[in-house]
């Protein structure tokens, strides 16, 4: 659950609920109002992502770039839109468009920056970072 922290509120609120506390899909769907399969995907999709490399990598650099990890982190330093476009579309799960409406960015810019951490991740990886 500590890659959870990284989550937006109701993300990490949601896993929380199931993984920690043991509520159900149903129970859980029916505090949403929506369906039991409906939320079954949503819990797939949000675990991928939180057990993905690629998120485990673009908290690591935003974490690092903030100052909040001990050891060094790899790569130029993120700037504070690259820090942003990574927490809202990466770790936060939000749409390419939703992204850029919540940063005030356009999505041409928010594409670029997405493209540029996808290589930075595909580099380190490489490197066994």
């Amino acid at each position: 659950m500590d890659r959870a922290e990284a989550l937006a509120a109701e993300d990490r609120a949601l896993l929380r609920a199931f993984l920690e506390d043991g509520s159900t899909c149903t129970d859980l769907a029916r505090i949403a109002g929506i369906t039991r399969g409906r939320m079954r995907r949503r819990l797939a999709r949000l675990i991928t992502r939180v057990m993905s490399e690629e998120f485990r990598f673009v908290r690591s650099r935003v974490a690092g770039a903030a100052g909040d990890l001990g050891g060094p982190v790899w790569g130029p330093v993120w700037g504070q839109v690259r820090r942003a476009v990574a927490t809202v579309h990466f770790l936060h799960g939000r749409s390419i468009r939703d992204t850029a409406s919540a940063l005030g960015v356009s999505v041409h810019r928010v594409r670029r920056h997405i493209d540029q951490i996808r290589d930075e991740f595909e580099l380190a990886e490489g490197r066994g970072t």
